[in-house]
């Protein structure tokens, strides 16, 4: 099996390569990526479209929630058999997408006031100094702001506000860093007119808001750090460093890694 050092790096990869390196040399070196089709990604992947949607103008409020409804059953029309009913409740998931998109439009202009959507699904690939690869990211939404301001979002399906926060960390705010460092670059805008936020959507119905930004920070030190976490990840996987982080096997209790005990972890 041919080893290539892949030529372009993104956020994600760079905190798999954080949480193992021998679990980013299979999915990236050898090409053994594996897709998760779980119901909450899927979920997630159809919100974030929609959202999208009601927030550009591309949809009404009321064509994006028929739209969602009809992809959702046909979803689970075809996939709901397979599906562990006591791990994931689709039914509930179909109410909750259903909620965050008729609120979607509200809640943004509540937290921005007038605003204009400048592009979305923005794809980032910028050369690195130091290095043959770029980095590669897509920003899920920019707005701008009638001050003129810019605003990059990255939407965030979530259990819980309260656990997103409790264990939010420096690498996960590294993300919309990176993205508004790169951003600006290729836009050629001033770093101090672009703010970042995540737009959380919670998938607890009995929540009452269901829908909060959580403002990320992103001055000058935290981009510098940023910058320095990627300069770190780029060295050791240029060098093709891979060894196995056994403390990351078990991080998810109930989801072990699933090239654990496999030929290519040993």
């Amino acid at each position: 099996m041919e080893e290539k050092i892949p030529s372009t790096i993104s956020y994600s990869a760079m905190t798999m390569f954080n949480d193992c390196p021998r679990l980013y040399y299979i999915n990236y070196i050898l090409g053994l990526y594996k897709f998760d089709d779980s119901p909450d990604t899927i979920f997630g992947s159809v919100i974030h479209k929609y959202c999208q949607g009601i927030i550009s103008d591309t949809y009404q409020t009321e064509d994006a929630v028929k739209l969602y409804l009809r992809t959702w059953k046909k979803f689970v029309g075809i996939y709901g058999k397979y599906i562990d009913e006591d791990k994931y409740n689709l039914v509930k998931l179909e109410k909750v997408g259903q909620r965050i998109l008729e609120n979607i439009k509200e809640k943004f202009v509540n937290q921005f006031g007038k605003f204009k959507v400048i592009q979305i699904e923005k794809k980032l690939n910028s050369k690195l100094e130091n290095y043959p690869q770029r980095f590669k990211g897509y920003i899920d939404i920019v707005i701008q702001l009638e001050d003129g301001k810019y605003i990059i979002l990255d939407f965030k399906t979530t259990n819980s506000f309260f656990i997103f926060r409790k264990y939010k960390d420096a690498l996960k705010d590294y993300q919309l860093t990176l993205y508004k460092n790169f951003y600006c670059k290729e836009e050629n805008i001033d770093l101090k007119l672009v703010e970042t936020y995540f737009c959380l959507l919670e998938k607890n119905i009995k929540s009452k808001t269901i829908i909060e930004f959580d403002r990320i920070t992103s001055g000058n030190k935290k981009i510098s750090n940023a910058l320095n976490f990627m300069d770190s990840c780029l060295k050791k996987i240029n060098n093709m460093v891979n060894m196995k982080n056994k403390a990351f096997c078990f991080k998810y209790k109930n989801n072990p890694c699933q090239f654990r005990n496999t030929e290519y972890c040993q």
